[in-house]
């Protein structure tokens, strides 16, 4: 049985839950669970007063969260084990600092979702804010490590300064995406936003858009005038990332329909850049022809 954590009131202020996850809570009892502080607003409160407590971590390390959570910040942020499963929409910072385990969210998650992650995995079923595994404001890095996964669309400067780690995202990318990334790579399996990788020292961006359907993308006269094109050709190694993604399942069900991987089978234009940064950055755009 989870440990069982519904909010109560619909806040109009931010509540801060940092701290509340299934290996920093591990060994409690409910009651010292519920006197955990949280902050809401500029108030620490128990825990207890904000929520409904109930169930028990002992033989599973899961908490299962529910409830109005539009305002709850910080769901999971520097979890090193176990699962954290949102019923509905996270609010921001959901899996921040992240190191392991996994997060997964059944709707949508708002601005920040895994930034600056560490490992582990998050999953989400519905579309993300701005800025997903991407840093604070004012920081220099990224998400270093782990695997996002993201069935909906995904808002801009995803993979902002990222590291390492990987980014798989079903539907659309707003603009900005890796945006001074240094290593990792992004795949969006529809279509990028504007400015791709701006900034990029190295990684690898992958945009599976119809070119038809989003000619701005296909046209090199569309593109960020510091990316060179290169090849043109089906990438043998996609369909590595095809098998890999393939295996990425919640609840069951594969994250990733057989249709949407499919779309790694096609061509790209491979593009290199950001050459103000060296040019070492790979962005690949689909191609109408081989």
């Amino acid at each position: 049985m989870p440990l069982n954590i519904r909010c109560i009131p619909k806040s109009t202020l931010a509540i801060e839950v940092e701290g509340i996850s299934p290996c920093q809570l591990k060994g409690l009892d409910l009651k010292a669970i519920g006197e955990r502080l949280v902050w809401q607003g500029n108030q620490r409160l128990p825990l207890s007063e904000l929520f409904d407590v109930s169930g028990s971590l002992e033989q599973d390390a899961t908490i299962q969260w529910s409830g109005d959570l539009a305002a709850v910040e910080h769901i999971a942020a520097k979890m090193e084990s176990g699962t954290s499963i949102v019923k509905g929409n996270a609010g921001r910072f959901a899996g921040a600092g992240m190191q392991g385990g996994r997060l997964v969210v059944q709707g949508n998650a708002d601005d920040y979702l895994g930034v600056e992650l560490r490992g582990g995995t998050i999953v989400v079923t519905g579309d993300t804010g701005n800025h997903a595994g991407g840093t604070y404001p004012g920081e220099k890095f990224g998400m270093n490590r782990g695997k996002i996964f993201i069935q909906g669309s995904a808002g801009d400067g995803v993979g902002q300064a990222m590291r390492r780690g990987t980014i798989a995202i079903g539907g659309t990318a707003g603009k900005l995406a890796g945006w001074n990334m240094l290593a990792g790579t992004i795949i969006c399996f529809e279509a990028c936003g504007p400015r791709a990788g701006a900034g990029m020292k190295r990684g690898t961006i992958v945009g599976c858009g119809n070119p038809a359907a989003s000619p701005k993308l296909a046209s090199p006269s569309h593109m960020l005038p510091t990316f060179v094109p290169g090849t043109n050709n089906v990438v043998p190694i996609f369909q590595y990332l095809k098998r890999w993604l393939g295996d990425v399942k919640t609840e069951g069900k594969p994250v990733f329909a057989e249709a949407i991987l499919a779309k790694l089978d096609q061509p790209f234009r491979l593009y290199h850049g950001d050459t103000l940064q060296g040019g070492r950055g790979e962005l690949f755009l689909a191609s109408t022809t081989a």
